[in-house]
């Protein structure tokens, strides 16, 4: 997995259909798998003090057991994080949504689940 689509049934601001590309992968000080990706288009982002919008995600998978590296089925639960880390230290992410990682782009735009 390379490439997929974000998208949040929780959070209006991740509600859209994002193409998210991995461009790193890494693992937290507890050891869970995370995911620095792009997106586009960039999210919304002027209130987080992002004026031209958020174009790079951490992506840390949301149930324990679960692994963001290789998802086991789709959509696969992630916590959406601010990739703006101090020093690019993991440990300081904040988590800004909830969100689902989709195969397609028509499975996240009607948040599909696989069968």
């Amino acid at each position: 997995m390379s490439a997929f689509y974000l998208s949040s049934m929780d959070s209006k601001r991740f509600s859209g259909v994002f193409h998210c590309e991995i461009k790193e992968r890494f693992r937290l000080e507890d050891g869970r798998p995370a995911l620095l990706v792009t997106c586009d288009p960039p999210v919304l982002g002027q209130d987080l003090n992002a004026p031209f919008g958020i174009s790079e995600l951490v992506l840390v998978n949301r149930f324990d057991g679960d692994d963001i590296w290789s998802p086991a089925r789709f959509p696969f639960f992630v916590y959406i994080c601010d990739a703006d880390r101090p020093d690019n230290d993991p440990s300081s992410l904040s988590i800004l949504a909830w969100g689902e990682i989709y195969k397609t782009e028509d499975d996240a735009r009607n948040h599909r689940f696989d069968p």
